[in-house]
């Protein structure tokens, strides 16, 4: 018994990441065919704060990551 359940779930494990990869394959492929996508429109519901945050510019949340900072 003990020797059953690594001969089945091996083989299910091997084919579900070879479906995973197949699919993540054909959906990339997918979208290489399309246009590009558009700037986003700002509209002025968007940002919409009653007070400004209390850390840094006030601006930005806390998860806010600068990428240009980064060496």
């Amino acid at each position: 018994m003990l020797t059953l359940v690594p001969s089945a779930c091996i083989p299910a494990l091997v084919l579900a990441s070879a479906n995973a990869y197949k699919l993540w394959n054909d959906h990339w492929e997918h979208w290489s065919h399309l246009p590009p996508l558009e700037e986003r429109t700002e509209y002025p519901y968007q940002n919409v704060r009653s007070r400004n945050f209390s850390w840094g510019d006030g601006d930005k949340n806390v998860n806010y990551h600068n990428h240009d900072k980064v060496k």
